[in-house]
């Protein structure tokens, strides 16, 4: 593959790019504030990752959420 010669110039283009291996681990935290409230926290840790070609490396996520009932 060489840049500039137009086929593969970019890299969604190119059948090299594809698949591979991850491993995650999620922790994930929910409680109740009162019956109408609660508040959730979930991390997302990537614990291993191989990729076939070229792919953009993940570290941490962190997801949080809050949900009050009108019921």
């Amino acid at each position: 593959m060489q840049l500039g010669s137009g086929i593969f110039d970019v890299t969604t283009a190119s059948t090299n790019n594809y698949g591979g291996e991850i491993l995650r681990s999620y922790v994930g935290f929910n409680g109740l504030v009162n019956n109408k409230l609660s508040l959730g926290i979930e991390i997302k840790l990537h614990l291993y990752q191989k990729y076939n070609g070229i792919f953009m490396n993940e570290t941490l996520t962190t997801n949080a959420g809050v949900k009050y009932s009108i019921l």
